[in-house]
């Protein structure tokens, strides 16, 4: 089976999706870092999964204003923001 990588967005509004799916993680992590630093983008995440495989799908890189960080930070600052609005 193909394994990909997708991005998932976390928009200000609070909704997260995922947004584009690449054939390799380096692609998928230099368009979230770069698509984190982007207005009205809290952050966003990569994952890994197979496809065709139930259960497969593992996040394996945060970033938040175009740099990679801990998945606590984006929940953090994900909390934060929702509780200012």
């Amino acid at each position: 089976m193909t394994q990909v990588w997708a991005v998932h967005v976390l928009k200000d509004a609070g909704a997260t999706f995922a947004e584009a799916v690449f054939p390799d993680q380096r692609r998928a992590e230099a368009y979230a870092g770069t698509r984190s630093s982007d207005i009205g983008v809290r952050g966003t995440a990569v994952t890994r999964f197979t496809v065709g495989e139930l259960g497969t799908r593992s996040t394996i890189s945060w970033f938040v204003d175009g740099a990679a960080c801990d998945g606590r930070v984006l929940a953090a600052r994900s909390r934060a923001k929702v509780v200012a609005e």
